[in-house]
């Protein structure tokens, strides 16, 4: 079954429900498998190596150029892979001809009708409770790559609409822009732990929280990292 589908233009999607059985018992649940994908023209310049799997053991394929990382800025096909093995999920990604195809793939079941009839409805859900947020909070991120920071405005403007949300990172002047805001009204900080911005080797959130407290912040702050080392977990807990 067909959900939704849009090829106008890319990058397009599809929505597919595939019936893994096909057992027509009106009694019973059916399993089925969700499959969400992705399509986009491929780079002439950078064809895909391969076909990639979340279930593959090997590193990710990466575009054919010696001089590009083989993980994307931001989540890379590692961080993919995790989330999606976490959940019992399989991402694939390929290309055909000019088209790179990127599939979110699940097995579920369907549900069968009621055998006391339509008008019988599941126990309500509970209301959501109200978010534990003022209005108008202030919460600033750092962060040097541009994915993760529309990435943070995004979910944190979702998740807590009636807050002010601040990114920064782009390069040194953002970052002492930062320090300046989280001192004069940052009520909440989200700081990547390895920033790596233009002229300078490396700048670590620690040491940037450090400071910031030793100038008079005294709120809630947040070191995140895509590194899990034991040097970045000590320094994160210090």
């Amino acid at each position: 079954v067909e959900i939704s589908r849009a090829t106008h233009d890319l990058p397009s999607h599809t929505l597919m429900i595939d019936r893994v059985s096909r057992d027509t018992n009106a009694s019973r649940a059916t399993p089925i498998k969700v499959r969400f994908i992705m399509t986009n023209r491929a780079n002439p310049d950078r064809p895909l190596e391969g076909r990639w799997s979340s279930r593959s053991r090997g590193r990710p394929i990466k575009p054919n150029d010696a001089l590009r990382p083989t993980l994307s800025d931001g989540l890379g096909l590692e961080h993919i892979s995790t989330v999606a093995n976490a959940c019992g999920m399989e991402v694939r990604l390929w290309q055909e001809e000019q088209d790179v195809f990127f599939e979110l793939s699940f097995q579920t079941i369907e549900l069968a009708e009621s055998s006391a009839g339509p008008n019988v409805t599941s126990s309500p859900r509970p209301s959501s409770p109200t978010p534990p947020f003022p209005d108008g909070l202030n919460i600033l991120a750092l962060d040097d790559s541009g994915i993760a920071r529309l990435n943070l405005e995004a979910t944190l403007k979702t998740e807590i609409p009636n807050a002010v949300i601040a990114a920064y990172g782009k390069d040194l002047a953002e970052v002492s822009e930062f320090k300046r805001a989280a001192l004069e009204k940052g009520d909440i900080l989200i700081m990547d732990e390895n920033l790596q911005v233009p002229g300078v080797e490396l700048l670590q959130g620690s040491a940037i929280l450090k400071d910031l407290i030793a100038a008079g912040y005294h709120r809630f702050a947040c070191i995140r990292s895509g590194d899990s080392a034991d040097a970045d977990k000590r320094r994160s807990l210090a």
